[in-house]
């Protein structure tokens, strides 16, 4: 069982998960290196996945094995037998290191990551494709933002001890705003409606060590096999075109909708609409529903979705989602 204690190390008092009252030795371990054209200066050394939990998407973690280089920057390849619906590519970790280096061996050392995504060049001659690193010239380097910031940018006069919580937004101001940060923070909430945060891939064709600000111009959802394309029209609206369903893009709701009725009893959908102001919805299949009783009254279930059963989504197979056209006529969904 997992106990959180507290003790000092290096004259701080630390919070930290495990049981620290049992004793562990130092015991054999295995350093596994490789090295690129016979040179030994710059070995890559095979880092577990387990080290990067909770410092890099689970997505990512899930599509990509690493390698830390000489400089401590780390590389992301693309196994061969990855599942993945997207096109092969290779992640760069480049870290930016702040304070002074640890010598305990607790991690008390602290960086900045810069991760950024090439798509790899497609060559039938190549075989063996899992170190495979020469990259695609047509196609752009990628940079992964932070959603964590992108959240907290949005009403930052309410991140605060004294105001945490910020005004309820409207429910016209979904997804179209004057002011394409507003836009970026209900979108993310949108998506939230769909995934967990540690599947959803935001990026960016800026990068982030320019003075520009940053723009979030495609948005994954690998485990639902999702893409969602920034578009700027010519009046700065900006839309987001989902790229498994021609034509439609993340429509905003409004109660004057006459199709608000099929929506009820629905929390985790999107809505999708076209030109034509024909509506579309989408219903991820990865989420569970599950009873929760309540502590209230006895007899009392409230129905609530989870998103990380293993179980459940071992079983989804090719179907990750259903999409369901409204009728013209707003009373009725039609299923495909």
């Amino acid at each position: 069982n997992l106990k959180m204690e507290c003790f000092h190390v290096n004259k701080k008092l630390l919070q930290c998960s495990g049981d620290p009252s049992v004793k562990y030795h130092p015991a054999p371990s295995l350093i596994i290196n490789r090295y690129r054209n016979d040179d030994v200066s710059n070995a890559q050394t095979f880092i577990p996945l387990r080290y990067l939990y909770g410092l890099v998407p689970t997505a990512i973690l899930e599509s990509y094995s690493f390698w830390q280089n000489a400089d401590d920057s780390l590389t992301g390849y693309m196994p061969i037998n990855n599942k993945s619906n997207t096109a092969r590519s290779i992640l760069r970790i480049e870290l930016a290191k702040t304070g002074h280096p640890d010598s305990s061996g607790f991690g008390l050392s602290s960086a900045n990551a810069v991760v950024s995504r090439i798509i790899t060049l497609e060559d039938p001659s190549i075989k063996d494709l899992d170190f495979y690193t020469v990259p695609d010239p047509d196609k752009p380097m990628m940079f992964l933002v932070n959603i964590l910031k992108v959240l907290g940018f949005y009403h930052q006069q309410y991140n605060s001890d004294d105001a945490p919580v910020g005004p309820r937004s409207s429910n016209n101001e979904l997804v179209e705003f004057s002011e394409e940060s507003k836009t970026l923070h209900a979108f993310m909430r949108l998506l939230l409606r769909l995934e967990s945060m540690s599947h959803i891939l935001a990026w960016s064709k800026t990068n982030p060590s320019k003075s520009t600000a940053m723009t979030v111009d495609a948005v994954e959802l690998p485990r639902l096999r999702l893409t969602f394309e920034k578009k700027l029209l010519p009046d700065g609206t900006v839309r987001y075109i989902c790229l498994e369903q021609s034509g439609q893009f993340v429509s905003a709701y409004s109660d004057d909708l006459k199709i608000k009725n099929c929506l009820h009893g629905l929390p985790n959908t999107i809505l999708l609409s076209n030109e034509d102001n024909e509506y579309s919805v989408i219903i991820p299949a990865t989420i569970k529903p599950t009873q929760m009783k309540s502590k209230i009254s006895k007899y009392t279930y409230k129905m609530i979705p989870v998103m990380t059963d293993s179980e459940w989504l071992s079983h989804i197979g090719e179907s990750t989602y259903f999409l369901y056209p409204i009728h013209s006529s707003g009373c009725f969904m039609l299923s495909r």
